[in-house]
């Protein structure tokens, strides 16, 4: 956890006293991890595994905003106010993740004016990437959306050798903002090409560079 960014330029007894305050959590996959509502009591760095980040649409219908996986934090971007979480976050695998109270994390931020610095750059980037990756995926057809998202969740794998995608057709729908047939239906399509294969729920990706092609990648 300290290798990241965010602690980098930490002094060693900064280090010691992130590492005494925070604790490591496992979470089941298909585990409710902060909903939206729910009162920020810090924020949350993943070591393995891959959650969804989402809020409740029409009819209670998840849209999903985004998938966060190794290496990546969540649930930081309301710490310095006393909102309530704006969305809510979900193991799509089985997931280690370590969690920094907000106190603790609020007194590093005032000793450490690095660290403060580093934080800030985090949220730019965070915003930049939201605002290209919507204009990216508004302009792409569902075929490609699907592509690029199969693409997107393998990204996060530690081991970017390995091509499995883990992500139910429910969920993988409502991050495509389509109903779960139509997405089946492209699914079956990459099947016939031999660019996917499937293992229950997991799939995995045979061909990248045909789904490379179909996002223009």
């Amino acid at each position: 956890m300290l290798r990241i960014s965010l602690f980098g330029e930490l002094t060693e007894k900064q280090q010691l006293k992130l590492l005494e305050e925070t604790t490591v959590q496992h979470y089941p996959k298909n585990s409710i991890i902060f909903e939206e509502g729910n009162r920020s009591s810090g924020l949350y760095f993943i070591e393995k595994g891959t959650i969804k980040r989402y809020i409740s649409g029409a009819n209670k219908r998840e849209a999903i905003f985004d998938v966060c996986g190794p290496g990546e934090i969540f649930g930081h971007r309301i710490l310095f106010n006393d909102e309530r979480h704006f969305d809510s976050s979900c193991s799509l695998t089985e997931v280690k993740v370590h969690f920094i109270p907000k106190t603790i994390f609020l007194e590093l931020m005032e000793e450490n004016k690095v660290m403060c610095k580093n934080y800030i750059n985090i949220l730019s980037l965070d915003s930049i990437k939201h605002i290209r990756h919507s204009q990216v995926v508004s302009q792409l057809s569902l075929k490609q959306r699907l592509a690029f998202y199969l693409l997107y969740i393998q990204s996060k794998n530690i081991d970017k050798s390995n091509m499995d995608v883990e992500i139910s057709r429910n969920d993988l729908a409502n991050l495509l903002g389509t109903v779960k047939e139509s997405a089946v239906r492209i699914l079956h399509d990459f099947k016939k090409s031999n660019a996917l294969s499937s293992s229950g729920r997991k799939m995995i990706i045979q061909d990248a560079d045909y789904l490379r092609e179909i996002v223009n990648l």
